[in-house]
């Protein structure tokens, strides 16, 4: 008979497998995308160093916005200084999403011609891919000086991130991370934070790595996995931000990959 065995990873979408099997006996055909899913959760050193550089383009992306800001710009102006920065050190954009006033509550949502005003936070979540490999990391900005809600909103997503950080190792439960952050953030200043995670794998572009940070999933942190760990918060009509930094795991903590300091940044 015939031995051979052909493995699709359907993780994206079908047309791989339903193409190849027009063609092939049905026995042919073999799942792995669990199997794939599985491998990609350790990273070796060279995928590593692609994940940490992508997220230094977006990093440097960031720290031009915060230099080059003057009032007036608008979303699509900030966006496109981050953008211009990632293919210009040899990246692909993967996504680039500025917000900023209201608008700062829509999570993922495009740039726009909108002008950013006086009091205005200013979400920049972003992610480029670098030689296959992804980041995605994101800071919040004020123009101008935070109001106290501002300042109490940015402390509380602040202390759950780093809680977060300061907790992580090999052999920690997801779940109970999960948990233990989200209760630290509405310790610190919002008693009615919702998430429905805190985090994810990330490596080869197209989509997260396992495993994701929720309360749902039957996993631990183990070394090895690069990792985003984001405490985001979002009120519509009032405005929302966002910390969102990418660890590599080691077995007693993490090396960091995103390194620029995870303060509000005021500009203007």
């Amino acid at each position: 008979g015939d031995a051979r065995t052909i493995g699709i990873d359907r993780s994206g979408d079908d047309r791989a497998w339903a193409v190849i099997a027009e063609g092939m006996a049905a026995h042919v055909l073999t799942d792995i995308t669990a199997a794939i899913a599985r491998t990609r959760r350790h990273k070796l050193p060279g995928e590593v160093e692609r994940v940490r550089q992508a997220t230094r383009l977006v990093e440097d992306g960031l720290l031009k916005v915060a230099d080059q800001f003057a009032p007036g710009m608008t979303e699509l102006d900030m966006a496109a200084i981050i953008t211009a920065g990632m293919v210009a050190g040899g990246a692909v954009p993967r996504f680039v999403s500025v917000t900023s006033g209201p608008r700062s509550a829509l999570a993922d949502a495009y740039a726009t011609a909108r002008r950013v005003v006086p009091g205005d936070l200013i979400r920049i979540d972003a992610g480029c891919i670098y030689q296959g490999y992804a980041s995605d990391m994101a800071r919040t900005f004020v123009f101008g000086t935070p109001d106290a809600g501002q300042a109490r909103c940015h402390a509380a997503i602040r202390a759950g991130i780093e809680y977060e950080l300061d907790v992580i190792r090999d052999g920690l439960d997801v779940a109970d991370l999960f948990n233990e952050t989200v209760r630290v953030v509405r310790e610190n200043g919002i008693p009615s934070y919702r998430r429905q995670h805190v985090g994810h794998g990330i490596g080869l572009g197209g989509g997260y790595d396992m495993p994701v940070l929720s309360p749902h999933t039957t996993d631990s942190i183990e070394a090895g996995m690069c990792l985003c760990v984001e405490t985001p918060y979002y009120r519509i009509g009032w405005g929302g931000m966002m910390i969102e930094d990418t660890i590599l795991v080691t077995r007693d903590g993490y090396d960091p990959i995103t390194t620029i300091p995870r303060d509000l940044i005021c500009v203007g």
